[in-house]
C-alpha cells in the first residue's frame, strides 16, 4: 500500500519553481496510474501533497517576510508540523484506508489546491 508523497505545487499551477511543481505533478500522476494497475490485486496506492511542514528542510519558514505571506495563505494561520504527514500516512496504509486509492490527500491546512 504505497503512499507517494508530492506536495501542494503538484496542484497548483505556479510561475516559480516550475520544474519542482512539474516533478510533483508527475509524482501525483504516477499514482493514479499505479492504483489502476494495481486496483484488481487490492493494492492501494494513494499520493498525500503536504502544504509548507516545519522541518530542518523548509529554510522558508525560517524567513520572516515569506514566512508571513506564506501564513497569511493558509486558513489555519500556521505551519504543519511532520507528525500531521505521518497521522495521514498512517491512517492510508492501515486497514481502515482499504478501500481508498488513486487519491491525493492534501494536507495544507486550509490552502487552495486546485488548478
Amino acid at each position: 500500500m504505497p503512499s507517494i508523497p508530492a506536495d501542494l505545487k503538484g496542484l497548483k499551477a505556479s510561475m516559480a519553481q516550475r520544474a519542482y511543481g512539474v516533478s510533483k505533478t508527475a509524482l501525483i500522476a504516477l499514482s493514479k496510474l499505479a492504483s489502476l494497475q494495481l486496483a484488481k490485486k487490492n493494492v492501494t496506492v494513494n499520493c498525500v501533497a503536504p502544504g509548507v511542514i516545519k522541518t530542518k528542510f523548509a529554510e522558508l519558514t525560517e524567513n520572516e517576510e515569506l514566512s508571513k505571506y506564506l501564513l497569511s495563505r493558509i486558513p489555519m494561520g500556521r505551519f504543519g508540523v511532520p507528525e500531521e504527514v505521518c497521522g495521514t500516512v498512517a491512517f492510508l496504509v492501515s486497514n481502515d484506508a482499504n478501500y481508498i486509492t488513486g487519491e491525493t490527500i492534501v494536507i495544507g491546512g486550509g490552502m487552495p489546491t486546485r488548478l
